[in-house]
């Protein structure tokens, strides 16, 4: 009897377990469940304000972009301000520079004694003046005689301090002359003779600036081959003789009957390079 009853115990016991066990794990899983439901819940939240973040931070990108697209012709005619800026100083520099040296040169004169007065005498027939004749040949082939208007003598007076080598002062002159009279027919040709002020100084990178100022300022001004001429030089001194044929090949395509373009042939013949067909 006894063993009956243990045999009875040990069965209920043995069918009791497993129903706790099995609910114990029922019970695990919803919680575990709960908890990924919450994190998932925080994920969708976190992903939520990263989308607007980004969304707001697109908008600051595309607003600076415009702002920066605004501002590009502003910063590139700043740029250019500067430039010249930098070349009048230069100009200004290279002038008191020279100023100095002769002041430096130069030696007072000694003190002379007084002599008395000669007694007054009646002054001899003065000859009829005379006006000295023009200096034509000062100026360059193809530039406008200084006596033709008030505009044309401001630039003669500019062309006259660089035939005298005076390239500082007449850098400054020019910039002023294309400053006043923008439109003017001439500004080309100023522009062209502050490229050659600084090619004669063997400031080549200054000067190849300087002549593509020309073509720039006026694609159809008569001093365009001769300024494409010069820049390509001024590439071959700077050791891009690469971007100087290209420059003189130029020449003769667009300008075939120049003497810029005469140049340019022989220039390229020299060196062995092929004309443009």
């Amino acid at each position: 009897m006894r063993g009956a009853r243990a045999a009875l115990v040990l069965f209920c016991l043995s069918a009791f377990l497993p129903g706790c066990a099995t609910r114990g794990s029922i019970n695990r899983t919803r919680a575990d469940i709960a908890t990924l439901g919450r994190q998932l819940e925080e994920l969708r939240t976190a992903q939520e304000r990263l989308a607007l973040e980004v969304g707001r931070m697109a908008t600051d990108v595309r607003l600076s972009l415009a702002q920066l697209t605004s501002l590009g012709p502003e910063v590139a005619q700043s740029t250019v301000a500067v430039e010249r800026l930098r070349a009048r100083v230069d100009a200004t520099e290279a002038t008191v520079t020279r100023l100095q040296s002769a002041v430096e040169r130069a030696e007072p004169e000694p003190p002379r004694p007084a002599t008395p007065a000669p007694p007054p005498t009646a002054p001899p027939a003065a000859a009829p003046a005379s006006l000295p004749a023009p200096d034509s040949d000062r100026t360059p082939p193809g530039e406008p005689a200084p006596h033709v208007d008030p505009v044309a003598r401001t630039y003669a007076a500019a062309l006259e301090q660089y035939q005298k080598r005076e390239y500082g002062q007449a850098v400054l002159d020019f910039l002023d002359f294309i400053a006043k009279y923008p439109k003017h027919p001439l500004a080309n040709n100023a522009q062209y003779w502050i490229g050659e002020a600084y090619y004669v100084q063997r400031d080549y990178r200054q000067a190849a600036l300087e002549f593509r100022r020309v073509l720039d300022s006026d694609p159809r001004g008569t001093k365009v081959p001769d300024a494409l001429l010069k820049e390509g030089l001024c590439s071959l001194n700077l050791r891009q003789p690469g971007r100087a044929f290209e420059l003189w090949r130029r020449i003769l395509r667009e300008y075939p009957d120049s003497e810029a373009a005469r140049k340019a042939g022989s220039f390229l013949s020299a060196r062995g390079v092929s004309s443009p067909r």
